[in-house]
């Protein structure tokens, strides 16, 4: 996540809703998931393209594993690891985002979270590490803001992911990282197409800064989400399996 941080500027829930019904985007309550049969619009298929591959109109890159959709095998229960240097309020950031992945993922992926003495865990298969570090670049990072590292069951598939921040990174950047990006394999989405940058925990593209993006599951992402789990289709499924079923254009 390349990116630092301006303050934030707070958007009252009722104004994101509208901004979202404005822009095109279908609003989905916790009570009603969408069913495989939903017909999905053209924005629809626009906002999964972006999310899941960081492709077409509101792509912005930034994804775990290109031309297919990554994330952990349905049915799996993550054992997120958070480090002893991780600060108090990313910990509770992480934590609220991380209550949002059963309803999002449709009960598809279930969490537990477990605070370590060590300093700088390594993730086994099913973990997600957090960890806090002043030189990201020391575990293999490209630059100092921080990164995620994934390692692979097989294409698409996550086994287990990582994420090594700086102390200077804002409480959504880490939960950026290590939901986003670590558990639900997730791209950066065009912050300027959605109507800004708190439209998106996984918002970036040109003047984006971590301290703008939303530190929770927007309704744009949870929407994006119960679409692509209500389909029959799997993490590592490809970018034509996607066509194929509609989810995307072509």
């Amino acid at each position: 996540m390349s990116r630092h941080q301006p303050s934030r500027n707070h958007v009252s829930g009722v104004l994101a809703l509208l901004c979202l019904l404005f822009l095109g985007f279908p609003i989905v309550s916790e009570s009603s998931p969408l069913s495989p049969q939903t017909t999905l619009t053209d924005r629809d298929r626009q906002s999964i393209e972006a999310l899941i591959f960081g492709t077409g109109p509101l792509g912005a890159g930034a994804c775990p594993a290109y031309h297919r959709w990554a994330g952990f095998p349905r049915g799996s229960h993550i054992d997120v690891l958070l480090a002893k240097g991780v600060a108090k309020d990313k910990r509770l950031q992480i934590r609220s985002t991380l209550e949002q992945v059963s309803q999002a993922t449709h009960g598809a992926i279930s969490v537990s979270i477990h605070e370590t003495n060590e300093s700088e865990p390594s993730s086994q298969d099913f973990q997600v590490a957090s960890m806090t570090h002043d030189d990201p670049t020391k575990f293999g990072c490209m630059t100092k803001v921080g990164c995620t590292h994934h390692e692979w069951k097989e294409p698409g598939v996550l086994k287990a992911s990582r994420a090594v921040q700086p102390k200077n990174q804002t409480p959504q950047a880490y939960a950026h990282d290590v939901v986003g990006h670590g558990i639900l394999g997730m791209c950066h989405i065009r912050a300027q197409a959605i109507g800004g940058a708190g439209q998106s925990l996984m918002s970036g593209g040109p003047g984006v800064y971590s301290g703008q993006s939303s530190g929770l599951l927007t309704e744009l992402d949870i929407h994006v989400l119960r679409m692509v789990y209500a389909s029959q289709l799997s993490p590592g499924a490809t970018r034509q399996d996607f066509i194929r079923t509609g989810l995307i254009n072509p």
